[in-house]
């Protein structure tokens, strides 16, 4: 991975990751950063740094997986897309086409019937295999 030299607040020089190298997981959001990476934070509303390495695509598929079989909250649907999305763009990163597809027809079936938690957690298992 290439690196960035850039400037520290206290002016001491660090290497920073570009920041499509970096993810964000919080209770908002999962998935890549979506932040362009140029000039500073001056009006940037996020206070804490809640960036991470990108993690592995058998994580973020288990961790998908419990989300489905067990839809606590009501907002397990919006959680549950973007927990795809993040799997989807994983799986585009690493070359895993039939993952891939699973993945794309789990994200379908959940967008088709929001309820049915059951057939897309099916077919991200079989995504699972791919891994």
């Amino acid at each position: 991975m290439r690196y960035r030299i850039a400037k520290a607040v206290l002016g001491d020089l660090r290497y920073v990751r570009p920041m499509k190298d970096k993810w964000v997981d919080n209770n908002d959001y999962f998935g890549p950063d979506r932040r362009d990476g140029r000039g500073g934070r001056l009006r940037n509303r996020r206070q804490a740094d809640d960036t991470i390495e990108p993690p592995s695509l058998a994580s973020t598929l288990r961790r998908l997986r419990v989300l489905l079989g067990n839809p606590v909250r009501e907002t397990a649907h919006e959680r549950a897309l973007h927990l795809l999305a993040a799997g989807i763009d994983l799986a585009t990163r690493t070359g895993k086409h039939e993952c891939l597809q699973s993945l794309q027809r789990a994200d379908q079936m959940l967008r088709d019937r929001p309820d049915d938690f059951d057939a897309a957690e099916a077919a991200v298992a079989e995504a699972m295999a791919y891994v």
